[in-house]
């Protein structure tokens, strides 16, 4: 949680949110020229990002690239976000305190009403308005680097929050998907989600994301959305893509950053959904076999694999989440994904689970 000084700076419960929306409105007025305003289609609603600062939004725009739409589209349960540049504008955080040091921990508190959650750290700090729908904050781009995860993947846990409450909780998955067929990749960190998913993209598959990715239920069955196109793995992992060398960003920050990442968007092999229906659900298992295979498994062995990394989330997906997790792997068929080392393979046993879910 916050230091006792920062708690002194917050002010009165449920009034941040006006006045930081007055403060970026003023900003913005007096940089026209670095204002920014782009649309996302985003967890099967519309995400509008504004910014004062270019290097800014190219910070917070990159992970979500593969889902801008050109038209500014509005409707129902949009979000709206609203982030300055300190060192652009010359303001600061009216009630935080921004070291711009990578090194300083997340702090996340809620209003006593429940209605504000601010999500910050030493580079930028955020707030979400549930009730409005907006975030708004500011990002202090004057010290180091801001970290990896920060901009490849964004306001991660306000926008879980949003997310849970307008019923698209996230889930600890990967996704890919094939004419318009989605496969769930479940498993703890480490099981080979990442691995499976770039295989799938770099054969073709559209992707949907690695490591996260927001559920909905259907009357015509379960949907999975795409979050993010970025991807943070290790550098065993990475070798074996040649493809994606020349778009790593390295880790600067050895005591909060262990892996490099990729967006995949800057790839111009991969293909991209924002959303596919899910068909099956495959729970990958490394193995030191060349080739890969596959066995059905049973839905409560399904719901064991997926539940409880989702669980352990900073914003885990509820009881909505654990429900709607627990009917999908009973409505459609889960299957253990053995990988062997051979890439091709792996590719091939995705296609082959699709066709045996189709069956």
């Amino acid at each position: 949680m916050q230091s006792t000084d920062n708690r002194r700076r917050s002010g009165p419960p449920g009034d941040h949110s006006r006045a930081l929306r007055e403060v970026f409105r003023m900003l913005a007025d007096q940089h026209p020229r670095d204002f920014r305003e782009q649309s996302f289609r985003f967890l099967g609603r519309y995400l509008h990002l504004h910014t004062v600062g270019d290097r800014l939004h190219r910070i917070l725009s990159a992970a979500l690239a593969h889902l801008a739409v050109r038209p500014k589209m509005r409707g129902k349960n949009d979000l709206s976000i609203y982030m300055w540049d300190t060192r652009l504008t010359g303001c600061m955080h009216p009630y935080r305190h921004l070291s711009g040091s990578p090194d300083d921990g997340d702090s996340i508190e809620v209003s006593e009403d429940n209605i504000k959650v601010s999500d910050s750290h030493g580079q930028w700090a955020a707030e979400l308005d549930r009730t409005k729908h907006e975030i708004v904050g500011c990002m202090n781009l004057a010290g180091p680097r801001p970290l990896l995860h920060d901009f490849g993947k964004p306001l991660q846990t306000l926008i879980s929050v949003w997310a849970r409450d307008v019923g698209v909780p996230l889930i600890h998955a990967g996704m890919v998907a094939l004419n318009k067929k989605g496969l769930i990749l479940g498993g703890s960190g480490g099981a080979g989600k990442s691995t499976t998913a770039l295989a799938c993209a770099a054969a073709g598959f559209d992707f949907l994301g690695d490591d996260r990715i927001g559920l909905e239920a259907r009357e015509s069955g379960f949907v999975g959305h795409s979050l993010y196109n970025s991807v943070l793995f290790d550098k065993g992992a990475l070798s074996r893509f040649p493809v994606l060398q020349p778009h790593v960003v390295p880790p600067e920050h050895p005591s909060r950053e262990r892996k490099p990442l990729v967006f995949l968007h800057a790839v111009d092999s991969c293909r991209f959904s924002a959303s596919a229906p899910v068909r099956a659900v495959a729970i990958p298992r490394v193995t030191d076999r060349k080739n890969s295979g596959f066995d059905r498994a049973k839905p409560i062995e399904a719901l064991r694999a997926v539940a409880p990394s989702s669980l352990i989330l900073p914003v885990g997906p509820g009881s909505l989440g654990m429900r709607r997790l627990s009917a999908m792997v009973q409505a459609v068929p889960c299957f253990w994904f053995d990988l062997g080392k051979d890439i091709d393979h792996v590719v091939a046993c995705a296609h082959r689970i699709l066709k045996e879910a189709g069956k």
